[in-house]
């Protein structure tokens, strides 16, 4: 077989085969010429097979071998290789004898003289070969010993003979490197050409061999003699040709031989050249020359060098691996410890050579818990680096993973948020459990800004009196070290959480400060707003605070400016309200903070509903129920989504559809919190529709009940005397329906909207008819109850051509308005429907060329008397 080898020394390369040079060594030390050798190659080039060539050769001169193959699993057994090499050479006893002297020697300096000599006496009688095969094997103890008998080689007839990856003098040490006996030959065999192949297989084989199938298994075997063997064993052992029609079992039988090979040799390799290995692997196997630079610096040239020496890397100025499947290969036979140090290992080396978060967190695999702050960065940097290619389920592994690692409170509590914000869509439970945990666990001085957001997510989530509870115990912690202003917008997400939950608390009171009247940041501002907004107070105050807070923009929570936009929307601005729920929900997408983002579509959604478009608005709660799944909505909001989702059902007339969803069973905590108010006047207006007009009007009440124990009396939040006005109507009620009537309009009328709800209740009204609902009017009588008429004043200073222009019942409606009656007051003072009402001053605008009610009273002024 033509083997070529290159002599270390001489710079030309000789082609001269290997086989043919120890031949010619092994006959000078038949004359007593001493000679040490190294034979080095990478994984499968054959050195087995010269070693034991040289050995026939020698026995066939009757020159004195021993031979000694070394092995993984001996290499920390003392003097095994020692031993072997004995055994060929002596008999039983006298290597107990030589134990016992072993046992003896006074340090290990004595013990491999006496070893040495041991070796000298046999060579005296007769020139000695001994070779030692895979010396990189070897036990460290017969290694000192092969340095120390280097240095004794030139006085007797004696050749060294050791094969391994690289050059002998690395592998034992610089003791043999200079010797009595000169400089070690080295001879390093490399990879067949197809020619050799093709000619090496025909040998093996027995039969000739076409060059496809000779290039084809050279490309698998990359030219080791070892692998091509292996190949032509196997067609031996079954009797099969090795022909084109067989390539892909000429590769799988490499592929297979490879894998048994590397395995053997990683596992001996040092911990960083086996490191390297997975990190070149992880990185794309190649490397540049700035990633050979970065290794130099950090010291870790050898580990490549290692690799190179043993065929697994290729390439001097881009290295790379010789084999992808190497990498896989590195981890074979290794147990949990050893793939966990390898692991920490290649993935420092990742770090040094900056191969990227995704990267070096692949390499970090194998490591449960590294035990240091970078490897929870590299992790939580991946996850982010996986979120942009879409991979959510990677990146809250990725998170899960980092939270295993050491970090400071402000880092896990970031952590933690933004996983929350990851399994919320289908692991909800776990979402909410990270947040209470950064309010509970992670409350320090550092870690204000996550504290309010885990109390915003999790009321945007709708559990209302967990975020109560625990925003008041995180309140009372935070205000021994921070500042009341500093401790506002905790505060302010604490009150609209107790505003949601209601008066029916299971826990104590909380020890949140009552909201301020004068708000230091746009966080008080949203709570006062809101808080005046629900029980109709001061409305240009609202709308100054809520548009003051929607300005702000991230300035303030997300739970804080979802409370503006529904302020504004009950102060009847109802483009504003629309404008900050689009931007809310924007912006809580941007953020990851998907229930907030829904609860603002579903805000969304009731606008276009009050606009008259149902479809639309159903098509937006289903874009909600995408952006957070229904099974991942708390049982309290989930409410608002069946209200919403039933009211707009109704409007479009799908009354089926309504009524099969306001049949379904109540999840646990669907009655807590707001969120079931809205239901009960959904579920009402389905008994309406059905013609059961007591039961709504049941559902109707408990809805006011519930809106009213928390002090919400503004009927633009839910008009629920309308509705049990309509119940009470179809009942015959008439008396009832029209103090309902008038009672939410004398509320309107003092918020300063009186006309807020007339447009909805008109269409709502006109909706109910449409589908056969038989909704009697109310009156245009006045009430039984009235005996007397009314006086009725009209207004002076009008120019006397408009006041002609006014019929007499126009200008007794004007006489009331500018003696500031609500347009319901109006009605039942004159004794007409509110309808009525409108529609006459309706008129009366038109006829004067005002705009409105504001107009027409700072036109016609002060009422003075009657005319």
């Amino acid at each position: 077989m033509s083997l070529v080898h290159l002599v270390v020394g001489d710079e030309s390369a000789r082609d001269t085969s290997v086989v043919g040079v120890l031949d010619e060594l092994v006959e000078g030390l038949g004359e007593g010429q001493s000679q040490i050798v190294g034979v080095s190659g990478p994984v499968g080039s054959g050195r087995s097979f010269v070693l034991r060539h040289t050995v026939s050769r020698a026995q066939s001169l009757g020159l004195g071998v021993s031979f000694a193959p070394c092995a993984p699993s001996e290499s920390a057994i003392p003097y095994s290789v020692v031993t072997r090499l004995l055994s060929d050479l002596l008999p039983p006893g006298r290597i107990a004898d030589l134990a016992v002297s072993c046992e003896q020697a006074p340090n290990p300096t004595d013990l491999n003289a006496l070893l040495c000599r041991e070796f000298t006496a046999l060579a005296a009688r007769r020139p000695l070969l001994i070779a030692v095969d895979d010396l990189h094997w070897a036990d460290r103890w017969s290694l000192r010993w092969f340095a120390e008998m280097a240095q004794q080689v030139r006085e007797h007839p004696i050749m060294l003979l050791g094969s391994a990856h690289g050059p002998l003098v690395r592998v034992v040490g610089a003791d043999c490197s200079a010797t009595p006996a000169g400089v070690p030959t080295q001879l390093r065999l490399r990879a067949l050409a197809v020619p050799e192949a093709q000619e090496l297989l025909a040998e093996l084989t027995g039969r000739p061999v076409e060059e496809e199938v000779a290039r084809a298994a050279t490309q698998a075997s990359m030219g080791r003699p070892a692998v091509l063997a292996a190949v032509a064993r196997h067609f031996n052992s079954a009797d099969l040709p090795l022909i084109p029609a067989k390539l892909t079992e000429v590769y799988e039988v490499a592929r297979a031989d490879w894998t048994e090979r590397v395995a053997r040799v990683v596992r001996t390799l040092p911990l960083e050249a086996a490191a390297l290995l997975r990190t070149m692997a992880a990185g794309g196997g190649r490397f540049g020359l700035a990633m050979v630079t970065a290794l130099e610096r950090a010291g870790e040239l050898a580990a490549l060098g290692a690799l190179a020496e043993a065929g697994l890397v290729v390439g001097s100025t881009a290295p790379r691996l010789a084999c992808p499947g190497f990498a896989v290969d590195a981890f074979a036979g290794r147990d949990a410890a050893d793939r966990a140090a390898l692991s920490m290992r290649a993935a420092e080396l990742g770090r040094v050579l900056e191969m990227g978060a995704l990267t070096v967190a692949e390499l970090l695999g194998g490591v449960p818990v590294a035990g240091q702050q970078w490897a929870g960065e590299v992790f939580a940097a991946a996850a982010t680096c996986l979120l942009r290619e879409g991979k959510r389920d990677a990146a809250i592994t990725a998170l899960r993973r980092a939270l295993r690692e050491p970090m400071t409170d402000l880092v896990r509590s970031r952590l933690l948020i933004r996983l929350a914000c990851l399994e919320v869509v289908d692991q909800p439970e776990a979402s909410d459990g990270r947040l209470r945990e950064v309010l509970v666990l992670h409350n320090g001085a550092d870690s204000g800004d996550s504290v309010v957001e885990a109390a915003d997510l999790l009321l945007s989530r709708g559990d209302a009196e967990t975020t109560r509870r625990l925003v008041s115990d995180a309140y009372r912690e935070s205000a021994r070290t921070r500042t009341a202003t500093e401790l506002s917008p905790l505060g302010a997400l604490g009150w609209l959480a107790q505003d949601e939950a209601g008066p029916d608390l299971e826990t104590p009171a909380t020890v949140l400060p009552s909201p301020a009247r004068t708000p230091v940041d746009a966080a008080e501002a949203a709570v006062l707003a809101w808080q005046l907004a629900t029980r109709a107070e001061d409305r240009p105050r609202v709308l100054e605070l809520a548009r003051l807070v929607l300005a702000e923009g991230d300035g303030a929570p997300l739970m804080c400016r979802f409370a503006a936009a529904r302020a504004l929307l009950c102060a009847d601005a109802v483009e504003e309200s629309a404008a900050g729920y689009e931007t809310l929900a924007h912006d809580a997408r941007r953020r990851g903070a998907r229930a907030a983002a829904a609860q603002a579509m579903l805000g969304q959604s009731g606008i276009i509903l009050r606009r008259g478009d149902p479809e639309q608005a159903l098509a937006v709660i289903e874009a909600a129920k995408r952006e957070l799944p229904l099974p991942s909505w708390h049982p309290a909001l989930a409410s608002r989504v069946a209200s919403a989702e039933i009211m707009a059902l109704i409007r479009g007339g799908r009354l089926d559809e309504a009524r099969k969803l306001a049949g379904r069973p109540d999840a646990q905590l669907a009655d807590r919190g707001v969120g079931w108010s809205l239901l009960l006047y959904a579920r009402a207006e389905v008994r309406l529709v059905a013609g059961q007009p007591e039961r709504a009007l049941v559902l109707f009440e408990e809805c006011g009940r519930v809106l009213l124990s928390r002090g919400w009396r503004n009927p633009v939040l839910l008009p629920w005397r309308f509705g049990a006005s309509l119940a009470h109507q179809l009942l015959g009620d008439t008396e009832r329906a029209m103090a309902l009537r008038a009672e939410e309009d004398a509320v309107l009328e003092r918020w300063g909207c009186g006309e807020a709800l007339d447009i909805p209740e008109e269409r709502s009204l006109a909706g109910f008819r449409a589908i056969g609902v038989e909704i009697p009017d109310l009156p245009d009588q006045p009430p039984p109850r009235r005996t007397e008429p009314v006086a009725v004043s009209v207004p002076i200073g009008l120019p006397l051509d408009l006041l002609a222009a006014l019929t007499p019942v126009e200008r007794e409606v004007v006489g009331l308005v500018v003696g500031g009656a609500a347009n319901g007051e109006a009605a039942a003072r004159l004794g007409v429907t509110r309808r009525t009402i409108e529609l006459r001053l309706t008129k009366v605008y038109r006829k004067l060329g005002v705009r409105g009610r504001d107009e027409l009273l700072a036109r016609v002024g002060p009422t003075a008397g009657g005319c």
